[in-house]
């Protein structure tokens, strides 16, 4: 059996395909996975460490409005089917899956007209421009929102899920915490900016860190449980956050810890009491997995504003407050930390529903369904 599996650009795209990738690895260790990506994409760098092979396609995503990038977009549209069509001359595959973003759609339509089995994985409620084409006459599409079913063939749909590392599979909140320093009565907050930061989020976590700092500080007030920061402001943006703290405080306090990224995430959000940050597909998922609260802050250019149409999902199920970037304050965002940390049974009816929303078997969900697809011996019946 030879598969491959095509995804690049963002992790929010290269990891699904990954986890995938691996769970169909541990299920047919006999079968040559290969790993599709483009020259301009992450992917490059983040596949060889999984042991995939990995093949490069001369592929880009559009940019908005017209540019040198946008010729250079329409030049790699042409070579990415002249590329696709060696890929699957050479290794006649006998499944091709995306999960999503440009390097995807080429290898899927040039697989549609050889008659090749393909699958989707769609990350977000609400799917991308590639997905939404290409899934038109994809023989399976597996969705991780129920939200997103109705814009794919109902017949040839199913509900997977985000796969999310196996760290995030048995969160334990005790352990984590202890290894964090916390105690009993601490209240922990982790903000996410994302790898590549979000200067609105920063400037408000570092004025809202400040401001409940001196509220629990002032005249030895000891009534207030203390709380902790972890402020994740993304490459480059900490030396700035810390500036604004220290504008305030005259100094960072030890309370609030300031790091660009963290490779730990499955042990703040474990540990976590409340998160704020993007509504990425994968944040969203994490987040659910380890039922954390979360006060979300959609991306506003994100593709589609498919960051909102994920925030909302958490929003409606009571597991998220929402936050459009454009409102933001540090008032906004301290009254928000406020109003959830200070009343434990909003705290726990939040992450009930956030626990609610978890699908942590979305791997094998979605090889269970390839397995069917191409008619493997054995495959598991729904």
């Amino acid at each position: 059996m030879k598969i491959l599996i095509a995804a690049g650009g963002t992790g929010g795209h290269i990891y699904p395909g990954l986890s995938i990738g691996q769970k169909l690895r541990e299920k047919h260790p006999e079968a040559e996975i290969v790993y599709v990506g483009s020259h301009v994409g992450m992917e490059k760098d983040i596949v060889p460490k999984y042991g995939f092979p990995l093949e490069l396609i001369r592929a880009r995503g559009f940019e908005r409005g017209f540019s040198k990038e946008t010729l250079e977009a329409v030049k790699g549209l042409f070579e990415s089917r002249t590329d696709s069509k060696e890929l699957i001359r050479r290794h006649k595959p006998d499944l091709v899956i995306t999960s999503g973003g440009f390097t995807g759609a080429a290898l899927l339509r040039e697989a549609q007209r050889c008659r090749i089995p393909t699958m989707i994985h769609e990350q977000n409620a609400f799917p991308g421009r590639s997905n939404r084409l290409t899934g038109k006459h994809a023989d399976r599409i597996g969705v991780s929102f129920e939200e997103a079913r109705k814009y794919f063939p109902q017949e040839r749909t199913f509900l997977c899920g985000n796969p999310v590392r196996e760290a995030f599979v048995s969160p334990d909140r005790k352990a984590a915490r202890k290894k964090l320093g916390l105690t009993e009565n601490d209240r922990f907050v982790v903000v996410m900016g994302g790898s590549q930061g979000a200067a609105s989020i920063n400037r408000s976590a570092a004025g809202a860190a400040a401001s409940l700092y001196r509220a629990q500080t002032a005249d030895g007030n000891n009534a207030v449980k203390p709380i902790r920061w972890k402020l994740l402001t993304g490459r480059g943006q900490d030396a700035e956050t810390a500036a604004l703290i220290e504008q305030e405080l005259g100094s960072v306090p030890g309370s609030i810890s300031i790091q660009p990224y963290s490779e730990e995430m499955d042990t703040l959000l474990a540990a976590a009491d409340l998160a704020a940050g993007r509504a990425g597909a994968m944040s969203v998922a994490e987040l659910c997995a380890c039922g954390v609260p979360s006060i979300l802050i959609p991306y506003p250019l994100a593709a589609g504003d498919h960051q909102t149409f994920n925030a909302r999902v958490l929003e409606k199920a009571g597991a998220a407050m929402l936050i459009p970037d454009s409102e933001l304050t540090p008032m906004l965002l301290e009254s928000a930390v406020k109003g959830i940390l200070e009343d434990p049974n909003r705290c726990a009816q939040m992450s009930q529903a956030a626990d609610g929303l978890k699908i942590v078997d979305a791997a094998d969900r979605f090889a269970a369904e390839a397995d069917r697809l191409l008619g493997v011996p054995d495959a598991p019946q729904e």
